[in-house]
């Protein structure tokens, strides 16, 4: 599932009840638990994630106004059958 905090709608579904149910995903999502804080300690420093399943924000940080932010992207393309997580139904025996 997808789910962020620029999500407006849920195809076909009423757009009170499609707000509704993406607050509370992204409240469930955005649990102390669930969250994890980038210390930065100084120029270097960097962090890898996976776009598909993490929601990321960027914030302020101490140094911001002293170091040029630098974000580089990396995109790969998986068409096998476990490509996009999803598991071949097992074959009966």
């Amino acid at each position: 599932m997808y789910v962020s905090s620029h999500a407006e709608n849920v195809v076909g579904w009423p757009a009170d009840e499609g707000l509704k149910l993406i607050t509370e995903l992204i409240k469930f999502a955005t649990q102390d638990k669930y969250f994890w804080n980038c210390k930065w300690n100084g120029p270097g420093d960097m962090v890898m994630w996976d776009n598909r399943t993490v929601m990321h924000k960027a914030t302020e940080w101490a140094g911001s106004d002293k170091y040029v932010r630098d974000m580089r992207r990396t995109s790969i393309f998986d068409d096998t059958e476990l490509g996009h997580g999803v598991q071949p139904a097992p074959v009966d025996a």
